[in-house]
């Protein structure tokens, strides 16, 4: 709305001045153009904050914590300002603040953040919270690399001790050194320090998409962790577009729609708009 009234400053100023509606009112001159100038800056970063979790298809939760950050930073910057400008984003500033301090303790949140490989460890505003993250995301990762340890050992002691061949022998120690193998805890550091250090995606790539095609094949468990937090929607958009979906095919004219039916036409739905 305030972008709109300053693109159409000269011709609401001639409006008023014309129509004598300024005497209703009351005067609007250069010092309410500039209120509504610094309201429309204050309220810029929201808006795009607002605008950017639903534009995406599929917006994970790791976008939660830098869509959330980038306006408390920016709002920052402008309460040092002098004037109207400033003393709006102070207030502003204070308010967010005590709205969203829970999105910097989450656990499940901070993992997503990690574990997108547009983002990784690049938008955390505070060292600790950062390093406590990333030591929660190595422990988990140390735990789902060692579920796979008895399955290995099943297969050690299901070797034969001594081959009846020893054509054979050379063999079954290879075997044996390969299945025997467990990854110690230094591993886990290494494969979560390695990830970081690839360079990241561009911020239009899909995050599950990059795990599933290129991710697995640098790291099968940490693929299984990043598909566990990256499904996790940033917003409960999606599911709000399926119940509005769902309301325009079982109207009350269609009352009598079996559930099997209205499954059917909602993912054909679904498919047509993906194709658009």
């Amino acid at each position: 709305m305030f972008k709109r009234l300053l693109e159409s400053q000269s011709a609401v100023s001639l409006l008023l001045t014309q129509s004598g509606m300024d005497e209703t009112v009351g005067h609007f001159g250069s010092e309410q153009w500039s209120a509504v100038e610094a309201a429309y800056d204050v309220l810029a970063p929201c808006f795009e904050a607002t605008a950017e979790l639903p534009r995406e298809k599929m917006a994970t939760a790791s976008k939660v914590i830098p869509i959330t950050n980038m306006p408390l930073s920016i709002y920052s910057d402008m309460a040092k300002e002098s004037g109207l400008k400033g003393e709006l984003a102070s207030n502003l500033l204070h308010h967010l603040v005590k709205r969203i301090t829970h999105v910097k303790g989450s656990k499940v949140l901070a993992c997503a953040t990690l574990l997108d490989p547009r983002l990784k460890n690049t938008c955390f505003r505070q060292l600790e919270k950062k390093t406590s993250a990333i030591m929660e995301l190595k422990k988990e990762l140390q735990q789902l690399e060692n579920t796979s340890t008895p399955a290995y050992q099943e297969t050690v002691d299901a070797l034969p001790k001594k081959s009846e061949s020893s054509l054979w022998d050379s063999f079954d120690k290879e075997v044996q050194n390969l299945v025997s193998h467990k990854k110690s805890p230094e591993s886990a550091v290494q494969t979560l320090n390695s990830f970081f250090e690839i360079k990241l995606e561009d911020r239009k790539t899909d995050a599950l998409q990059w795990w599933v095609q290129e991710g697995a094949n640098k790291s099968l468990s940490l693929a299984q962790l990043a598909t566990k937090y990256l499904s996790i929607p940033a917003t409960s958009v999606p599911s709000e577009r399926v119940f509005s979906a769902a309301g325009e095919i079982i109207s009350g004219r269609r009352n009598r729609l079996g559930d099997t039916t209205a499954n059917i036409m909602l993912t054909s739905m679904h498919s047509n708009l993906k194709r658009k």
